[in-house]
């Protein structure tokens, strides 16, 4: 999800998409990254909670840039 970062961040500079498309896909790509890192940590609820809503942004991130 690294590259993704990258990809919308270059995607916020950009005039074709809506700023608010763009950080809603930050923030997704942000928590799935955090649960990717999490995969030493002892379960937690609260990481797994948000790698679940993190896939939640990314699909309707997906549905929105279609």
């Amino acid at each position: 999800m690294s590259t993704g970062l990258i990809i919308l961040l270059v995607m916020l500079q950009n005039n074709i998409f809506n700023k608010l498309i763009a950080y809603m896909g930050i923030l997704a790509s942000a928590l799935v990254l955090v649960g990717d890192f999490s995969v030493g940590i002892p379960h937690s609820n609260i990481i797994a909670a948000l790698f679940g809503i993190g896939y939640v942004l990314l699909t309707v991130w997906f549905l929105l840039i279609a």
